[in-house]
């Protein structure tokens, strides 16, 4: 049975390897294909000793974002690639990334509104998500991970956690609730 337990947590790092392999191979493919590039600048002090000069560097990041955007005649999807250049403080001796591309955690690769057009049809139409994932291969050419969805909800429940606790009070606040 240890034997098999260790077989089967072998075979998990395999797998996890070569999952990060792909998605690694899926992002290179994608910068190819954005449709806007944006240039940030560096930072105007440094966040950690608070000295205002920084001195620019060579070293560059890169984030790409897919996102689905409102246009006039419905929506579209949009590859966005940020770029920004580190800067380093010579007070400090620390490198910094732009503001900015610190927002995004880890390798996030897919924005705000693709989350929300991810999770609208589970949570009000609640469809299951073998069929949100197709209904994305269909209309957005994007190939998702079931185990995505819920990670979705997750980040956005989290987004709009301080929206639900001010609407909650103001119901509160009411003389009458109706149920």
């Amino acid at each position: 049975r240890q034997e098999a337990e260790k077989e089967t947590k072998a075979q998990r790092i395999e797998r996890n390897r070569t999952n990060a392999y792909k998605l690694q191979k899926r992002l290179r493919d994608i910068k190819h294909k954005a449709t806007k590039v944006i240039h940030l600048s560096p930072g105007r002090g440094c966040p950690g000793c608070g000295k205002r000069s920084l001195e620019p560097s060579t070293d560059v990041s890169r984030r790409t974002i897919i996102d689905i955007i409102p246009t006039k005649n419905g929506i579209k999807k949009n590859i966005v690639e940020y770029r920004g250049e580190h800067a380093s403080c010579q007070e400090c001796k620390n490198f910094h990334v732009p503001g900015a591309l610190e927002t995004w955690k880890g390798n996030q690769l897919y924005g705000h509104g693709f989350k929300a057009w991810v999770i609208y049809p589970r949570v009000a139409l609640r469809l299951p998500y073998n069929s949100i994932v197709e209904s994305l291969q269909e209309q957005f050419q994007e190939k998702i991970n079931l185990s995505s969805i819920p990670n979705f909800m997750k980040s956005l429940a989290g987004y709009y956690a301080g929206t639900e606790q001010g609407m909650m009070a103001h119901i509160l606040q009411r003389p009458c609730i109706h149920a």
